[in-house]
């Protein structure tokens, strides 16, 4: 009997392990969401270019602050290269089940989410996201020749597991982005989420 209750007390702990390091595994609040490299007819940047973007997606119910995280990007051996996401942007708290989008377009000069480095084409790219103690939280291999233009590689739906192939739809032209990702293309329009936007043409006489 006594052997019994130790070995079902054992197999409560294993199981408790197991689940505890699942949990541990999987704590992270923020993830790579979503990556376009070749740009063509995608979102706009807050200077009107077509630039290739990483989108980050914070799964958890609470905010999460980017700020002194780092981006690293790397598609040749010994050549990675970081981005240090700057402090002082009260834009970098990204608030729960929210998205915060970086433009890899090499100009780091034009604002807090342009970063230093640009992603390349025909190569295969890593990507890593790193919290401001240098701790790996998500990283991601979109590999050579897997996307056309205006193709993302992306989780299926936001902070799943399995990635896919997506065509990016631009439904707005007028904005050059889709309705659907407006909130997310420039950071700084996220907090008109619950707003109504109407447009309407005078008549003419």
């Amino acid at each position: 009997m006594n052997k019994t209750k130790i070995g079902i007390f054992l197999s409560l702990l294993l199981l408790i392990g197991l689940t505890s390091c699942g949990e541990q595994k999987s704590n992270n609040k923020l993830v790579l969401n979503e990556i376009l490299i070749d740009n063509q007819s995608n979102f706009q940047d807050d200077y009107g270019l077509h630039s290739a973007w990483i989108e980050i997606f914070n799964r958890s119910f609470g905010s999460a602050d980017l700020a002194a995280c780092l981006l690293k990007v790397s598609s040749q051996p010994g050549d990675t290269i970081p981005y240090f996401i700057p402090k002082g942007d009260v834009l970098t708290l990204v608030k729960p089940r929210q998205h915060a989008l970086f433009w890899a377009d090499g100009e780091p000069n034009r604002g807090t989410f342009h970063t230093s480095f640009k992603l390349d084409a025909a190569n295969a790219n890593w990507i890593g996201l790193y919290d401001s103690g240098k701790k790996l939280l998500d990283q991601i291999v979109v590999p050579a020749g897997a996307l056309g233009p205006n193709q993302s590689y992306a989780r299926v739906s936001d902070g799943a597991a399995e990635w896919e192939v997506k065509v990016e739809v631009v439904t707005n032209t007028s904005l050059q982005v889709p309705i659907t990702r407006l909130l997310t293309a420039i950071p700084r329009w996220r907090s008109l989420k619950n707003m109504t936007v109407s447009l309407e043409c005078p008549s003419l006489p």
